[in-house]
C-alpha cells in the first residue's frame, strides 16, 4: 500500500478542484466538521504522497499508470448506488446497511467511531484520493450476535460524460462479536470506451468470532482505470472470505491487505481474473500473520485471451510471535493466446519457526489432451474450450451460489468466453 515516484499529469488541477468541492461541503453544512477534517487530512496526504513508480516500488513493478491524467477526470460522476437485502428482523436487531452519507446523518457517532479505523490516508496515494473525494460508499454495521440471513448486495452503477469521469468510493464494514454477514459489491459502467477513473477505499473490522464473506464483482467499461485498496482487521477466531471477480476495465488493480492480529483468525481468498483484448488486471493479496494459530489460504484463477495481461501477487508475512500459524497460496493461469501474459508471484516472508507455509503457481495453454478427449466425443473445439473454462472457474463461482448475482456473473463470463 505504498508508492514512490513522480506526480501524474494534472495533479495540481485535481487538488484545486477537490479543495473547491470541500469548501462547498463546508458552506452547505452537508457534513459535520470532523468529517470535513478527515477529508482535508486525506487530501493533504494525496498531495504529499508521490505517484507509484514501477522502477522503485516492487508492488507496482508490473503495472504502470502511464497516461493517467487526473485533471481530465472530474470529481463528479453520475449513476445509481443502491444497497439491497437488509431484512427487517436484522434492522430491528440494530443492523445498519446504507449509503455512507445516510449513515453520517442517521448514525453519526457510529460512523465517527469506525470511519478510518482500519485504513489511514497515508496507506497510499489513491487511498487518500478516495477518502478525500468519496461521493458515495456503503456503511455496514452488524451488532454482536446478529446473523444476516441473506446477502447484502451493493449495486454501484457508474456513469459519466463521454469526455471522462471520476468516481470515488469509501466503504466501511464492521461486524461485532459472533456476527455473520455476506456483502456482494457489483461495480459496472457503460460498455463503451469513455474514459474514467474509479478509485475506492474499503475498511473491514471483524470482532471476535465474526464471519464475513466479502465479494467484489468488477465489470467496468473498457475505457476505465480502476484502483481499489481494501484493508481488514480480523479479530480472535474470526473468519474472513474474500472473493474477487475481475472482468472489466482497461486497467484494474485491487490491493487487499488482511491483518490477522488476534489468535485463531482466518482469511481465505478465491478469485478470478478474465481478460481479453489489451486489458491489464492486477490483484495483490497481502496477509500479515501477527498472532498465534492464524490461518490464510490464498487462491486465484486467471484466464487470458488476445493481448491481455494479468498480475497476481500473494504476499504472506509471518511475524515473530505467530507460532502455530499456517498459510497456503496458489495461482493458476490459462492462456488462450500466445500473446497473452500472466505473472503470478507468490511470496513468503517468515520470521517464526513454528509455522507451516507453502505456495505455487501454474501457467499454460488449455490442456490439449483434455480438448482431444472432448472432441473425440463429438464436441466441437470452441465448445470444448468453453466447457474447460467453465470448469476452471467453477470453484470460484461456487462461492457465489445462492446469491442474487450468481446468474448474471455466469452470463457475463459466458459472454467473455464467446467473445
Amino acid at each position: 500500500m505504498s508508492g514512490s515516484g513522480t506526480a501524474a499529469s494534472g495533479t495540481g488541477q485535481t487538488v484545486a478542484e477537490a479543495e473547491a468541492a470541500l469548501e462547498n461541503l463546508a458552506r452547505t453544512g452537508a457534513e459535520p466538521p470532523w468529517r470535513l477534517a478527515q477529508r482535508r487530512e486525506a487530501l493533504a496526504a494525496f498531495t504529499a504522497l508521490p505517484m507509484p513508480d514501477p522502477l522503485r516500488d516492487e508492488d507496482w513493478r508490473r503495472t504502470r499508470l502511464d497516461g493517467l491524467e487526473l485533471h481530465s477526470r472530474p470529481v463528479q460522476a453520475l449513476g445509481v448506488f443502491a444497497i439491497e437485502g437488509l431484512a427487517e428482523p436484522a434492522r430491528q436487531a440494530g443492523a445498519v446497511a446504507c449509503r455512507l452519507g445516510e449513515a453520517l446523518t442517521a448514525q453519526p457517532e457510529l460512523v465517527r467511531r469506525h470511519l478510518g479505523s482500519a485504513l489511514a490516508p497515508g496507506a497510499g496515494k489513491f487511498v487518500a484520493l478516495a477518502q478525500a473525494l468519496a461521493q458515495d460508499g456503503a456503511f455496514v454495521w452488524v451488532p454482536d450476535g446478529v446473523e444476516l440471513q441473506a446477502p447484502l448486495v451493493v449495486r454501484d452503477g457508474i456513469e459519466g460524460p463521454e469526455a471522462g469521469f471520476g468516481a470515488f468510493r469509501h466503504t466501511v464494514v464492521v461486524l461485532g462479536a459472533q456476527a455473520r454477514a455476506h456483502l456482494v459489491v457489483v461495480q459496472r459502467s457503460p460498455a463503451d470506451r469513455r474514459p474514467g477513473l474509479v478509485c475506492s477505499a474499503v475498511e473491514v473490522v471483524l470482532g471476535p468470532g465474526a464471519q464475513l464473506r466479502y465479494t467484489q464483482v468488477q465489470d467496468l467499461g473498457p475505457g476505465v482505470v480502476r484502483l481499489e485498496c481494501r484493508r481488514a482487521l480480523v479479530g480472535r477466531d474470526a473468519e474472513l472470505a474474500w472473493t474477487d471477480c475481475e472482468l472489466g476495465a482497461r486497467l484494474a488493480r485491487a490491493e487487499v491487505e488482511t491483518v490477522l492480529g488476534e489468535p485463531g483468525g482466518t482469511v481465505t481468498t478465491g478469485g478470478l481474473s478474465f481478460g481479453h483484448r489489451r486489458q491489464h488486471l492486477d490483484v495483490l493479496q497481502r496477509v500479515l500473520h501477527v498472532a498465534r494459530h492464524t490461518t490464510s489460504d490464498l487462491a486465484h484463477r486467471i484466464a487470458l485471451r488476445d493481448r491481455a495481461r494479468s498480475v497476481f501477487r500473494g504476499i504472506v508475512i509471518m511475524q515473530k510471535g505467530c507460532a502455530g500459524a499456517s498459510s497456503q497460496q496458489h495461482a493458476a493461469s490459462v492462456l488462450l493466446s500466445p500473446e497473452a501474459r500472466s505473472d503470478a508471484i507468490p511470496s513468503l516472508f517468515i520470521d517464526e519457526d513454528d509455522v507451516r507455509a507453502g505456495h505455487g503457481a501454474t501457467s499454460g495453454p488449455v490442456d490439449e489432451r483434455v480438448l482431444f478427449y472432448l472432441m473425440s466425443r463429438g464436441i466441437p473445439r470452441p465448445l470444448a474450450e468453453r466447457l474447460v473454462l467453465e470448469g476452471f472457474f467453477a470453484p470460484v463461482l461456487a462461492r457465489l451460489a445462492n446469491t442474487p448475482v450468481y446468474d448474471e456473473l455466469q452470463h457475463r463470463i459466458d459472454q467473455k468466453i464467446g467473445a
